[in-house]
């Protein structure tokens, strides 16, 4: 008989209390919900609190380290890691961030964990062995009725700042290459799909070195339809499974207007399935 399950969401925390956060994680807990319930599984959502009477899948837990020095949970539950864990990526951030990074990092140590990167996984397995790959495959956001005439743009959706690597990045793409790239920061909703749908294509640059594949912004916008043009991760198995789906590029400074109309078709990312490969780990994680 299959069990109760309870996706959980964390906000960040001030002075013990949840400041409402963005909402990053929707495109997933809609993902998550909707395919247990279609595998015959009674099915919760809550927000900072875990259910006792369930198995809870813990998302954005990251974000109670920004507050909590330690957490210790009596509930039965799995940890969805979505967050790069190389301590490389954290080295130049200021103390609290490298802290709150350490942190959560002991957090995962004791804890069982569902992840999305190979990386990711090596590093837990330092500690046990209770980590399990997802692999995200096409979901159906049932958008289609925004598709319409095509903006004839690029587009990158995301944080950026001045001087950071993906501001360098672009600015070269832009004003060097002349390519049609529009940024946008901290879009959300309807708004953000519709130019996701009607663009050209989506580009995946690296906000730091040393992380493995965004792979929930790419997964988001390959289940819209549209194609991904990313720069390669430090994580080499990953970008494989999803060369299929992907335009990986070597060299940012290679990429001019010719080079991006001659990109070659990929695989129809429709053919893989997330309620599939839901499935799939549900049965490693022996919750059936």
């Amino acid at each position: 008989m299959a069990k109760k399950i309870c996706i959980v969401e964390f906000d960040r925390f001030d002075n013990g209390k949840p400041i409402s956060s963005l909402p990053t994680f929707e495109e997933l807990n809609q993902a998550l919900l909707l395919s247990f319930k279609e595998l015959g599984f009674e099915i919760y959502y809550k927000k900072n609190q875990l259910d006792p009477k369930s198995i809870n899948i813990l998302i954005g837990s990251h974000r109670l380290f920004y507050y909590f020095e330690e957490i210790i949970i009596k509930e039965d539950y799995y940890v969805f890691n979505l967050e790069p864990l190389d301590p490389r990526v954290y080295e130049n951030l200021d103390k609290f961030n490298i802290e709150r990074f350490n942190r959560y990092r002991k957090f995962l140590s004791k804890s069982r964990v569902i992840d999305y990167s190979y990386v990711n996984k090596n590093i837990i397995s330092k500690y046990h062995n209770n980590v399990e790959i997802f692999s995200f495959g096409f979901f159906d956001f049932k958008k289609d009725y925004l598709k319409n005439q095509s903006n004839n743009q690029f587009i990158f959706y995301g944080n950026f700042s001045q001087d950071d690597r993906r501001e360098k990045i672009f600015s070269m793409l832009i004003k060097k290459q002349n390519l049609p790239i529009i940024l946008f920061n901290d879009i959300w909703g309807l708004y953000r799909d519709n130019l996701i749908i009607n663009s050209k294509g989506i580009f995946n640059i690296h906000r730091l070195d040393n992380v493995p594949l965004e792979i929930y912004r790419a997964w988001h916008c390959l289940s819209l339809g549209q194609q991904i043009i990313s720069e390669k991760s430090n994580d080499k198995e990953l970008d494989h499974k999803m060369n299929d789906y992907i335009h990986f590029i070597d060299n940012t400074e290679k990429i001019n207007l010719s080079y991006m109309q001659n990109l070659n078709s990929k695989k129809d990312f429709r053919q893989t399935c997330f309620k599939d490969n839901l499935h799939n780990l549900i049965k490693r994680l022996d919750l059936i």
